[in-house]
């Protein structure tokens, strides 16, 4: 008598990443987490015009919680500066892309007292990155602005 063939299954693990919380859980927050799922963006996060952090999603094995809240506050005072003359050249909001050749930095002002920002490394899809930015942006502009 023969045999029937023997069949083997494989099973191959699926890589999951595990997407950020916002650490405030706050509406802003979890507006933030959708920047975070481009791989290689580090942290996100939202200050108001004193540079204290609103809300904040970060990866905490490439980033630390000081880390993600000084990038807000160290940001605060050139944006505002900056928002300043914008306005004044009738330009509104505008995005900053700052890079190294190890990390990319975007900031954006929002409704002229917010600052939002994000650290990427240089290797992310900074098209695809923005993209989310820019969708957060307006979602948070119409949160802020009521």
């Amino acid at each position: 008598m023969s045999r029937p063939p023997q069949t083997t299954m494989v099973v191959t693990p699926v890589a999951t990443e595990t997407i950020q919380a916002s650490a405030l859980g706050t509406e802003f927050g979890r507006q933030l987490e959708t920047v975070m799922t481009v791989p290689g963006v580090l942290g996100v996060v939202l200050s108001d015009d004193r540079g204290y952090a609103i809300d904040y999603v970060f990866d905490p094995k490439r980033m630390t919680v000081l880390d993600v809240q000084l990038i807000g506050a160290q940001l605060g005072q050139p944006m505002q500066q900056l928002m300043e003359v914008a306005g004044r050249r009738g330009m509104g909001d505008v995005v900053v892309v700052t890079e190294s050749p190890q990390r990319r930095l975007v900031c954006s002002t929002i409704a002229q007292e917010y600052i939002l920002a994000a650290m990427l490394e240089h290797e992310a899809n900074l098209a695809l990155a923005m993209r989310r930015f820019d969708t957060i942006l307006v979602r948070l502009r119409t949160l802020l602005e009521g």
